[in-house]
């Protein structure tokens, strides 16, 4: 169980799941299909590959992290981990659930989860997203971790000044 965020005067118990076929799959369905729209957003032009080299190797492999408030799905994180490395990864909250900082305590369970998993946690941050950027920036020092930023991406459509690598490193 994770902390559990005061919301007017109401007390939510936050809790973040692993994802297991036939356990928590249908919570994840649910929440997934409300984040469509957004996956969208990032991924029009790439959406089957996104589904299939993303969404579907990370709960093939148990990859996926499902946060919950009480015990109604509210978000998910899903990542990519190869030789010990997280590379990339897609975190969504529900609209109506966000500026709570849910993202951060999924990231942190998740972090706490993965800890003898992973040795690397790099993820692309857009630079609009500011609070992405804070949260990196608090998870890092909470664990007493390292944080690279890299200047600049390479992408299939050339340099994108506008996202930014941040790698997680123990020191």
């Amino acid at each position: 169980m994770s902390e559990a965020p005061r919301n007017g005067g109401f007390l939510f118990m936050i809790k973040v799941e692993r994802y297991k076929l036939f356990v928590n799959s249908k919570d994840f369905e649910k929440i997934y299909n409300a984040s469509v729209s957004e996956v969208l957003k990032h991924h029009k032009n790439c959406y089957d590959i996104f589904f299939r080299e993303v969404v579907k190797f990370s709960l093939d492999n148990r990859f996926c992290f499902i946060l919950y408030e009480d015990d109604n799905p509210i978000g998910y994180e899903v990542i990519k981990i190869n030789n010990k490395k997280v590379n990339g990864g897609f975190t969504f909250i529900l609209p109506e659930h966000r500026g709570k900082k849910y993202s951060y305590l999924l990231r942190e369970k998740m972090f706490n989860l993965l800890k003898d998993e992973v040795d690397e946690f790099s993820t692309y941050i857009h630079n609009s997203n500011t609070t992405s950027i804070e949260s990196a920036k608090k998870i890092a020092k909470k664990l007493l971790l390292n944080l690279k930023i890299s200047d600049t991406i390479i992408s299939p459509d050339g340099i994108d000044k506008n996202i930014k690598k941040y790698t997680i490193i123990p020191e």
